[in-house]
């Protein structure tokens, strides 16, 4: 990592230091506004669900609506009747639950008089309307060279403020996009990658992202093992 950095701008940052910079869906906005009573979010790993469920936990906290969020665990069984449910309950990886269970929770939060947003791999939105819920429907989709940029960009400015030492140079962005598959966290593990390499402040190349790239897939490679 560059010398001059106590730390890599691509760790890791709460919610709340990420809230400043979040760019938030117009499908979101509307459910923040009282459109609906679920706001049914579809993506692929990596695409941003759990991002857009804490933001919007964090979001409705700072004007006092309760917000309670779940993860569905993978390999683990999960006891509907007894997961937490608030004003606004926050589900994610709704797809790991049989569609029986799903519909059976989505009715208990309905009957509370509740509201709820749902992370999932999957569509959902038959179970959700047989639950007797209107939805907003919001699918997350790999971004385009503009987004990945504004995503690795927005980042540095986040960890960093405004500088001029670590632009993309001509043909980095596309790198970015090609490496990254258009996956927003793909995109911020490059970012990781690129600062563990660098060894001093200058512009960011084609040749740091491909580099990077080589080093994400060892290390996803030899986790893997």
């Amino acid at each position: 990592m560059c010398t001059c950095l106590r730390e890599n701008p691509f760790e890791p940052i709460s919610t709340e230091r990420l809230s400043t910079v979040f760019e938030w869906p117009d499908e979101a906005l509307r459910f923040l506004d009282g459109q609906a009573d679920c706001l049914h979010i579809i993506g692929q790993p990596g695409m941003g669900k759990t991002a857009l469920l804490r933001q919007l936990q964090h979001r409705l906290a700072q004007t006092g609506v309760a917000a309670t969020y779940t993860s569905i665990p993978l390999d683990a069984a999960i006891d509907v009747g007894a997961v937490q449910i608030g004003q606004l309950t926050l589900l994610d990886e709704t797809d790991r639950l049989p569609p029986r269970q799903l519909i059976s929770l989505l009715k208990r939060i309905r009957a509370a008089g509740g509201r709820c947003a749902l992370g999932t791999h999957r569509d959902q939105r038959r179970l959700v309307r047989r639950a007797g819920m209107t939805l907003v429907h919001l699918r997350l989709r790999r971004r385009g060279l503009d987004a990945a940029r504004c995503i690795f960009e927005g980042r540095l400015r986040l960890a960093l403020g405004d500088q001029d030492a670590y632009v993309l140079a001509a043909g980095a962005a596309g790198a970015l996009l090609w490496c990254s598959r258009g996956n927003s966290e793909r995109i911020l593990q490059l970012g990781y990658e690129i600062f563990e390499d660098l060894d001093y402040p200058r512009s960011i190349t084609h040749k740091d992202v491909f580099r990077a790239h080589a080093s994400l897939k060892r290390c996803l490679r030899s986790g893997a093992e």
